[in-house]
């Protein structure tokens, strides 16, 4: 599934019925598919180890992913850059093999991030983009 989603910057579609369960790689998924937020939360992604920029510049994602199992997960590097509305509690995450740690929340990928003048207006007062 990797970079599925990515540019698609109007995309908010319903996946929340997706069967995921044999899905090993999220890669750069949801990157820069700036309107995303819809519900995961009852996604099985305990088979999933890479999940390298899969909500990276995703602006408005700010799904609940608590229940999430990723401790097969082994590549974390830069979830959640750029997802600047998400505020989720993973603190129930098992990471043996990958800690959560500020790298998850840096951009992998700076010249990936769409020009200004792709963010909503309401995101444009909090965004600093140059």
């Amino acid at each position: 599934m990797d970079s599925m989603f990515e540019g698609a910057i109007a995309f908010n579609g319903d996946l929340s019925s997706w069967d995921v369960s044999s899905v090993t790689t999220m890669d750069s998924m949801f990157e820069g598919a700036i309107a995303f937020n819809g519900d995961l939360s009852s996604w099985d992604v305990s088979s999933v180890t890479n999940m390298f920029g899969m909500f990276s510049g995703a602006y408005a994602f700010n799904g609940d992913l608590s229940s999430w199992d990723v401790s097969s997960v082994t590549n974390m590097y830069g979830m959640f850059s750029g997802a600047y509305a998400f505020n989720g509690d993973l603190s129930s995450w098992d990471t043996p093999h990958n800690r959560m740690k500020e790298d998850h929340f840096v951009h992998p990928h700076p010249a990936r991030q769409p020009p200004r003048d792709e963010v909503n207006n309401n995101q444009q007062s909090w965004l600093d983009i140059s």
